[in-house]
């Protein structure tokens, strides 16, 4: 089965090409949050070098998030395009997910971590391949005092700007290599669960939260009421 994959629920925009679980070929950009202009191209140069053009892709796969709501609604708009044009399936990928499939084959419990802006993280927390959180926003203190007595690897770019602070409580952060987001990890994940593949027209992002400007709007509104 042959996969196109995409990640640009971050900073970082990212595009893979696997046959399977193999991945083929992967593109990596860590430069600047433009993704409405670098997704494209990098899609095209991922396709060439795998030998491959869009009609031999059996399934598509999309990081849907949590992460930038600009990021997610970009790659998930070019995959429900591929989607429609082609009739043929996507996977939606929990973006703390794929971050967690990252460190795969790590013994340690794995917590993926976000930024959420301010102190605040969108988490999750993995024991091997099995999920045992909910997806939640939380502050770093609160998840750092949840966690305390367990051996833990935060990976994630919430890692890396809290570095600092996991470390001194005594964790672990991956290494930069394994940290941010994978397009690789996406389309393995894809694979995977190739039976809960959705059409373009289900596609949706996971924003867990809402934006700021629906935030400020119910605010602003709450006496109205």
């Amino acid at each position: 089965m042959n996969i196109l994959a995409v990640d640009t629920s971050g900073n970082v925009c990212s595009v893979a090409v696997l046959a399977d679980e193999k991945i083929i070929s992967e593109t990596y950009l860590d430069n600047k949050r433009n993704h409405s202009v670098t997704l494209g191209p990098m899609i095209d140069e991922c396709m060439k070098r795998s030998e491959m053009t869009l009609d031999d892709i059996d399934l598509f796969g999309c990081a849907i998030g949590p992460g930038s709501f600009t990021g997610l609604r970009i790659g998930a708009g070019i995959i429900k395009a591929f989607c429609h044009a082609s009739g043929k399936k996507c996977v939606a990928v929990n973006t703390l997910d794929a971050l967690a499939q990252n460190l795969e084959g790590d013994k340690r419990v794995v917590c993926s971590v976000i930024d959420a802006r301010r102190t605040d993280v969108y988490s999750a927390v993995y024991n091997g391949s099995n999920r045992v959180s909910q997806y939640r926003a939380m502050q770093i203190d609160e998840l750092l005092e949840e966690l305390k007595g367990q051996e833990v690897v935060f990976v994630g770019d919430g890692s890396i700007r809290f570095k600092e602070l996991i470390e001194t409580a005594g964790f672990s952060t991956a290494n930069t290599a394994s940290a941010l987001q994978r397009a690789g990890s996406v389309g393995i994940l894809s694979y995977r669960n190739a039976a809960s593949a959705v059409s373009a027209y289900e596609l949706e992002p996971f924003y867990l939260r809402k934006t700021q400007a629906e935030r400020v709007y119910e605010q602003k509104h709450r006496g109205e009421r």
